[in-house]
């Protein structure tokens, strides 16, 4: 059923814009207070570190009162919540006890293969569905590409989650990393989302968009000869009368002469440029027909 396609494709004027918004990792509890509990202790000191002033006293060499009045000490400093009691061993074994057999099994075979459930959380940003190539990289370093077809906006066109069981611990998810969905925005397709490198320009740049056709059409620059650039000499040669009162005549027809010569090479100037627009003309013509693949006639 290709109607999501033909629908966003043709019909409006929504973009493909798909983001991974979070990544929920999960494996099966044993319910065991014994294993749960050191489990949970772990979590609790990551999410609730050390008080900083506790830290820096400690590092300080400062002493508490608890460790110099030794009698002040009580059942709940030498336990912390996470201590495993009797109430809770007998509230396993309850557990335990009322599993029905086919309950049971299932619990120890998925307690032996240890599968690890990722809750992948997918926004639409663009309004256009698409599927959802994903690559998967797991603690190992190896991957896996993983194609989520476009049926998984069926329900809710805006945001979606996917179940992925795994054996392995997944370490990142990335969508769309081969470029296939025409996707407008690639900054929020990775989780964890990584540093986006780039560089900073310190001045206001024109952007001026090229045409190709035209720059091919453009005169190829050459050096210039020597003889061009070189500088007309201001002082007399050896040999060379100096200048007279007698000069005063032929500087006035010299000056004649350079105005006559200066008309006849703005005219040619003007010709040679004529000359040279029809030929880009010819050649720009010449340049379509080829492309258009059309005769000369």
């Amino acid at each position: 059923d290709l109607d999501w396609f033909w629908r966003g494709w043709f019909y409006t004027t929504d973009y493909v814009d798909m983001a991974i918004t979070d990544v929920r990792e999960y494996q099966i509890s044993t319910k065991d207070p014994e294993v749960e509990f050191d489990l949970d202790r772990e979590q609790d000191a990551i999410d609730y570190p050390e008080n900083i002033v506790q830290r820096r006293n400690r590092e300080e060499g400062r002493t508490t009162r608890l460790s110099r009045y030794e009698s002040l000490a009580d059942f709940y400093n030498e336990n912390d919540k996470f201590t495993v009691t009797n109430a809770d061993r007998n509230k396993f074994k309850s557990y335990m006890d009322g599993l029905e057999d086919w309950e049971r099994e299932a619990y120890e075979r998925e307690l032996e293969d240890g599968h690890y459930f990722y809750f992948v959380d997918f926004k639409n940003h663009g309004g256009l569905i698409s599927p959802l190539p994903l690559t998967l990289t797991f603690e190992d370093g190896s991957t896996e590409e993983m194609m989520v077809p476009a049926e998984i906006w069926r329900r809710n066109s805006e945001h979606v989650t996917k179940l992925i069981v795994r054996k392995d611990r997944i370490e990142s998810i990335y969508l769309d990393a081969a470029h296939q969905t025409a996707d407008a925005d690639f900054s929020n397709n990775g989780f964890p989302q990584t540093i986006a490198a780039d560089r900073i320009e310190l001045y206001k740049r024109n952007f001026t968009r090229s045409n190709m056709m035209a720059d091919m059409l453009r005169e190829l620059k050459t050096e210039t000869t020597e003889s061009e650039n070189s500088a007309v000499p201001m002082n007399r040669s050896e040999g060379e009368p100096s200048t007279s009162d007698s000069d005063s005549d032929d500087t006035s027809a010299a000056d004649d002469n350079a105005e006559t010569m200066t008309e006849s090479s703005d005219a040619d100037t003007n010709e040679d440029a004529a000359a040279s627009e029809d030929e880009k003309r010819e050649t720009l013509r010449e340049t379509l027909r080829r492309m258009l693949g059309r005769d000369n006639n």
